[in-house]
């Protein structure tokens, strides 16, 4: 994951790739749910839903934050189908971070 506040913009920039290793057990589209991003613990929206194939597993997005100094939260769930011991099975990641913009 990767995060970067864009001051000339007054946005924040986030990045999410799955690891080769988690990419290697899934058998299906990546569901991305839509990224959730909070400032100073007040929501400030949603990214939109988005599914992703796996030649990628590569999410993106930005927040507008308007200012620096401030707390900036991010969430977002992923689901997903895995192949473990022979066997379809449901998966599911879920992303919480936070982080101070300066």
């Amino acid at each position: 994951m990767s995060i970067q506040n864009n001051c000339r913009y007054g946005n924040v920039v986030w990045s999410i790739r799955l690891s080769a290793a988690m990419k290697s057990m899934i058998v299906s589209t990546v569901d991305e749910l839509g990224a959730v991003g909070y400032r100073d613990g007040t929501r400030i929206g949603r990214n939109a839903q988005h599914l992703s194939k796996a030649d990628s597993y590569w999410f993106h997005g930005s927040f507008p934050i308007g200012q620096t100094g401030v707390k900036f939260r991010i969430t977002d769930t992923f689901q997903f189908t895995v192949k473990v011991g022979g066997k379809n099975l449901p998966g599911a990641l879920f992303v919480d971070k936070t982080v101070r913009l300066a």
